[in-house]
């Protein structure tokens, strides 16, 4: 696996999609947060960097990876220019950016958190 750390298995994967990205990385790679402390903190930043950036990098539609539904894009462009339009999203900020980017909205979106 990458980074010399095991693959997690099932139940392992959904235990850990309660915490964010870097705690739950950082749990996959074995470390506990009461035991090791910075050292749980820093390695979770850093695999979470790594996971958000290859995350990112996928997002291309024409390859059917972050596409919109059928109609979406019709619907933000029927949308009056006077209303504001905001994305929320649960996943990385940049990551909400990019896709909104690669289908040709961002424009359209006042603000994204």
């Amino acid at each position: 696996a990458r980074n010399g750390f095991p693959a997690v298995d099932e139940d392992e994967y959904h235990f850990g999609s309660r915490f964010t990205t870097p705690i739950r990385l950082a749990r996959h790679a074995g470390l506990d947060p009461e035991k090791d402390g910075a050292n749980f903190q820093a390695l979770g930043a850093k695999l979470g960097q790594e996971f958000d950036e290859l995350y990112i990098g996928l997002v291309d539609p024409a390859k059917g990876n972050a596409g919109f539904y059928p109609g979406i894009s019709k619907l933000i462009s029927d949308i009056p220019v006077s209303v504001k339009v905001g994305a929320l999203t649960n996943a990385a900020v940049a990551y909400a950016e990019q896709v909104l980017k690669k289908n040709g909205v961002r424009g359209r979106f006042a603000v994204v958190h």
